[in-house]
């Protein structure tokens, strides 16, 4: 588990591909996605955010092995 903030989060955010990966997060629930994103922030947790991240390191380790993604890609 990586040591998560929001500082951390913006860091990602500004990334292109980190952008285009939730997009296609989004994309599978577009509700859904927004109100957890609205709660994570609201409870000042950030788990939803975590679990992002991670899921976009995995896929980022995953394509590095020439392996295909198995989450958000759009």
């Amino acid at each position: 588990m990586i040591n998560f903030d929001l500082t951390l989060w913006k860091e990602y955010c500004a990334n292109p591909d980190f952008r285009k990966f939730l997009n296609g997060c989004r994309h599978f629930d577009p509700i859904g996605f927004d109100q957890a994103l609205k709660r994570d922030e609201n409870s000042n947790v950030l788990e939803f955010r975590r679990v992002i991240v991670e899921a976009y390191r995995d896929d980022l380790r995953v394509m590095a092995v020439g392996q295909e993604p198995n989450t958000c890609q759009a």
